[in-house]
């Protein structure tokens, strides 16, 4: 089948070949700058697109494509049918529009990350999720899942290595555990146990490049902070960083915006000034610089998503807010009725990330290799000579690479298919 599909794609590749007179550099560079659903569907028309769209090269080139050129507003909301769904905004005008439903409402999620999300459930397993491909990878199962009261997931990037992590936060009774497990290994490791006592104020982190961010309580009475807890996805230690003096009587949040960290002070309740302050941490991360001063607009029970260039994107379960720091008008964009906000952050549209692709195909190989050696358990124990155990093997390894053209077989497809052969051969 694949074979058959190799020589109509060939003869495509010819006719398309005999039409277009551009070199095959520059359809490479032109393919890069489309969107990522429009060059998915390029893979059908020749093959020298089909191996061009794979090529890891090709997929670092269109990621920073979309990092420069093709950024957008993602919003998921839980739909009351049971499903997710996905809303694209344009970061200038805020039109936006509505996507397919990705997946079930029982998942929770992170906020996107270079077109990623990490879908997990409470108390069950988590997977990293691409939406533009539809495709999603299943995270191993830690040890301490089914100890902990339940647990959270983040997705984070590390640049330097090229290497996506996942952190979990484990909740216990009086104490959380980070845990961190790079994509493509089978395995979590702990890197802060519960010794630490440190209070945050929300579990979910604010992800700015390579590190992740929580702000901390002063103790369990308090709502202020003082210091903000960071985690070095690089070399996976936890650091500390100070907020400026001047805001730590305030209500504070942490805000993302275009790859820098950014402190948003709001007046507590009852405090008789009204205005709020957006300060810029510096890239030292040693101090902090005094940006904007806003009027606090009626927003209550909203929360913070990010910025991008001069607007503060935030939101409330039924609404998407956004606010101009320079002129403090506020703009709504009211979310259709029965659906529930619940992530939102910049999507690199049209992602083609690689990685699940990647790993995926290894775990293929690990079934595959556990299937064979399953058969060969199987007919060990009918009969012990080598010659069968080899014959099992060749004929388990025939059977699986015709199965792959057609579909996935069980072990029991196997054993089935081959006693057909061996009848057949007594005979």
């Amino acid at each position: 089948m694949e074979d058959n599909n190799d020589e109509i794609l060939d003869g495509q590749n010819e006719e398309v070949q005999s039409q277009v007179s551009l070199p095959q550099d520059i359809q490479r560079i032109i393919i890069g700058f489309l969107p990522g659903r429009t060059v998915l569907k390029f893979c059908s028309v020749c093959k020298f697109w089909r191996d061009c769209i794979v090529e890891p090269a090709f997929v670092d080139h269109h990621l920073n494509c979309a990092l420069r050129f093709r950024q957008a507003i993602a919003c998921f909301t839980s739909v009351d049918n049971g499903l997710v769904q996905m809303y694209m905004f344009d970061p200038i005008t805020v039109n936006f529009k509505r996507t397919e439903p990705v997946f079930s409402s029982r998942f929770h999620m992170s906020q996107p990350c270079n077109g990623m999300v990490c879908a997990y459930d409470l108390k069950g397993a988590a997977e990293v999720l691409n939406p533009t491909t539809r495709k999603h990878l299943t995270l191993p199962a830690s040890e301490s899942v089914y100890q902990a009261q339940y647990s959270e997931y983040f997705l984070g990037y590390v640049h330097s290595t090229k290497e996506y992590k996942v952190v979990a936060l484990r909740h216990w009774i009086k104490h959380l555990t980070f845990e961190v497990c790079t994509i493509g290994t089978l395995s979590w490791r702990t890197v802060r146990g519960s010794e630490e006592e440190e209070l945050l104020k929300t579990t979910k982190p604010v992800v700015v490049n390579d590190e992740m961010h929580w702000l901390l309580l002063d103790d369990e009475s308090s709502h202020f902070t003082r210091k903000i807890l960071s985690f070095n996805l690089t070399d996976e230690k936890f650091s500390y960083l100070d907020v400026p003096d001047s805001v730590r009587d305030r209500d504070l949040e942490l805000v993302e915006g275009e790859g820098k960290l950014h402190l948003w002070s709001m007046p507590c309740k009852g405090a008789a000034y009204t205005e709020s302050e957006i300060w810029l941490a510096d890239s030292t991360r040693q101090f902090w610089v005094h940006l904007h001063n806003i009027a606090h607009p009626s927003v209550l029970g909203t929360k913070p998503f990010f910025m991008y260039k001069s607007k503060l994107f935030l939101g409330s379960q039924k609404r998407f807010i956004y606010i101009d720091i320079l002129d403090g008008t506020v703009c709504y964009v009211d979310i259709p009725s029965g659906e529930n906000i619940i992530s939102s952050g910049m999507h690199r549209l049209g992602e083609l990330n690689d990685i699940i692709n990647r790993f995926s195909l290894c775990w293929v190989i690990i079934k595959r290799l556990w299937t064979i050696f399953s058969c060969c358990w199987i007919f060990l124990n009918k009969n012990s000579t080598f010659t069968r155990c080899l014959q099992v093997v060749l004929s388990s390894c025939a059977i699986l690479q015709a199965g792959e053209k057609n579909n996935k077989l069980s072990v029991e497809d196997v054993y089935r298919r081959h006693k057909q052969d061996s009848a057949g051969a007594m005979k």
